[in-house]
């Protein structure tokens, strides 16, 4: 998988948890706030930092937003800041943005804007989000202590036809394929779905979070 970049808006709790461990999966990171602490904290473990206000075309534009192929928009309760950015990064040309709503009318606003990727905190957590941005396969998580997850990882053209055992799972990323999700249907690892997988299924896997990551690199 290519090296991802992302410009990260807001440098908050929320915001400075999606930044860095999007940098911890090894993609490229600009974070971006008005407050010079928030941005000083999280120097180090970033790519690239700027001091500029979101509602401000120009200075995003300054900073180098347009060569980012996703943004994250993790403004706290400024309503006017949070719109006015989004529009912003319209402007400028991003395809790819993610927006944190901070409560309802926020998500509902948002919504009417046609803003596609809303995000409430409360619902899920920073780095959730950053897995979620950073592969897109992997459609859903659940921890099970320590670095031990369940995950839902979803098929592509690569394996379409293979057989759910041919993947090696176990052998080479030290995971146990649990099955098959196809047509919202649960298929058992040993069910005939999982002897010829299709590009439209989900595979629901379990083992350590690092090794789901890697799969679904491969795919």
């Amino acid at each position: 998988m290519a090296r991802r970049t992302f410009v990260v808006i807001g440098l908050g709790r929320f915001g400075s948890r999606v930044a860095t461990h999007l940098a911890r999966y090894g993609d490229r990171v600009l974070g971006i706030d008005s407050d010079e602490r928030l941005v000083t904290a999280v120097a180090g473990q970033l790519a690239e930092v700027a001091i500029a206000d979101a509602r401000d075309e120009v200075a995003l534009r300054e900073a180098g937003v347009g060569s980012y192929d996703s943004a994250v928009i993790a403004i706290g309760s400024d309503l006017e800041a949070s719109l006015l950015c989004y529009m912003n990064l319209l402007a400028i040309g991003l395809e790819h943005i993610v927006v944190k709503a901070f409560d309802d009318r926020h998500a509902r606003i948002l919504e009417t804007l046609g803003a596609p990727h809303i995000v409430l905190p409360e619902q899920q957590a920073g780095d959730h989000i950053a897995q979620r941005l950073h592969n897109p396969l992997v459609l859903e998580y659940m921890s099970l202590g320590g670095d031990q997850v369940v995950a839902l990882v979803q098929c592509t053209a690569r394996v379409d036809g293979a057989a759910l055992a041919a993947l090696k799972l176990a052998e080479r990323h030290r995971l146990n394929g649990i099955g098959v999700v196809r047509d919202d249907h649960f298929e058992p690892a040993s069910s005939e779905a999982a002897q010829a997988l299709r590009e439209s299924d989900k595979l629901l896997l379990e083992g350590p979070h690092d090794e789901v990551r890697a799969f679904a690199q491969t795919l």
